[in-house]
């Protein structure tokens, strides 16, 4: 009897031994478990941090970048916007191809995994922004200007001209003059070449550049297919077009722009403005009388006049307006405006109450231009100095 109540105890003990066991890995589930929920959902909080620190990180350097601060600048504001706003521990930053990749991380303390060997957890999160062209506008002026592919060059290239900034005035460009294409005043092409005859010397500095924009240089375009008036023009001329412009459209001329359009373009004087640029014009529906310019994509915006001249919108470009001369005012040789005096010095042939417009291109980034045409280094869109700012990843 006592060797069987000596068993009784062993047994008794073994059991409660197992027993620990059995508690112990289950206080160690029960830890991985919490480690599981409350250190995972931290994670995911956290995780949520970092990807919110990568995307206004990227978009920030991506700004940095439209508005011409270069590269360094870009990448400093990249990681202030990343790490010191935003709360990640550390950021690595590239930039390639106007292109900015923002790698964020951020180190948090664990509750439970400490327990088991993991005092310390990190998450990362990836975000690009690119500065590229823009494919679409809204509040856009109706009125544009041509970028064209060099002589003898197919297909388009960026557009040959020299940008200011909002602050600092860039050379004095002359939208000028208001008759239709077939009786307008046209460029010598290429600049100072004196061809073709009697064309005007619209390279006012001679840096190659014409700073004259007229005849196939520019245009008022009608923007809805609606043989637009007077009145309509104005609007879109004060207040910008409301409706969206998509580049590869082709928009017919708005013949008779007279002095009312100059008069609501003076409106604009000081403000900066976002015009449509141009590769090629068409007399004519270009899908059946220039069927080597139009391509697959394009859109045609018809009007019902015949024969009209058709001009094919490519890309968008900032414009900041100092003068307006709506032909009233002359006196002798005395003009408002300084560019369009130097440009009828230069051309005598200029009327002296021909009506222009005139101001600098900007390069930057400016609100109503949206898509994403390309990096503005790396290709795929027309460079006309108008960027948007997109989240790629």
């Amino acid at each position: 009897m006592k060797g069987t109540k000596r068993m009784k105890r062993r047994k008794t003990s073994s059991e409660q031994g197992q027993s620990l066991v059995l508690l112990t890995l289950m206080v160690v589930a029960l830890i991985g478990m919490m480690a599981v929920v409350v250190d995972g959902g931290f994670g995911f909080t956290q995780r949520r941090r970092a990807q919110t620190a990568a995307d206004a990180g990227a978009l920030a350097g991506a700004r940095d970048l439209c508005e011409n601060n270069g590269v360094t600048a870009a990448i400093t504001r990249a990681r202030d916007y990343a790490v010191t706003r935003n709360g990640a521990s550390r950021a690595d930053i590239a930039i390639n191809d106007g292109i900015v990749t923002v790698n964020t991380f951020i180190d948090y303390d664990t509750f439970f995994a400490s327990v088991l060997g993991r005092p310390q957890m990190t998450v990362a999160a990836t975000a690009q922004a690119g500065c590229t062209t823009p494919t679409s506008g809204t509040g856009v002026m109706p009125i544009a200007w041509a970028c064209r592919p060099p002589v003898g060059v197919v297909g388009t290239e960026d557009c040959a001209v020299e940008f200011g900034t909002i602050d600092t005035p860039g050379p004095t460009y002359i939208i000028m003059d208001t008759e239709k294409l077939a009786n307008d005043l046209f460029c010598q092409n290429p600049p100072n070449s004196g061809k073709p005859a009697g064309t005007l010397d619209c390279d006012l500095n001679n840096d190659g550049i014409d700073e004259v924009l007229a005849g196939g240089g520019r245009s008022w375009m009608d923007l809805n297919g609606g043989g637009i008036g007077a009145n309509d023009l104005m609007d879109w001329i004060t207040g910008g077009y409301p409706g969206e412009l998509s580049v590869h459209t082709w928009f017919a001329e708005q013949t008779g722009a007279k002095t009312s359009a100059f008069q609501a373009a003076k409106t604009q004087v000081g403000n900066i403005v976002i015009m449509p640029v141009f590769d090629s014009y068409c007399v004519g529906n270009p899908q059946s009388a220039c069927p080597a310019a139009y391509h697959g994509e394009d859109q045609v915006v018809s009007v019902s006049s015949s024969s009209p001249v058709y001009f094919h919108v490519i890309s968008f470009s900032v414009f900041k307006v100092t003068c307006v001369f709506d032909g009233n005012g002359v006196k002798g040789n005395k003009y408002p405006c300084p560019g369009r005096q130097l440009a009828q010095t230069t051309n005598p042939s200029i009327p002296k109450n021909m009506k222009s417009i005139e101001g600098y291109f900007i390069e930057g980034y400016v609100p109503g231009l949206t898509g994403n045409g390309g990096g503005i280094n790396g290709g795929g869109g027309i460079d006309a100095g108008a960027y948007t700012i997109n989240v790629l990843r």
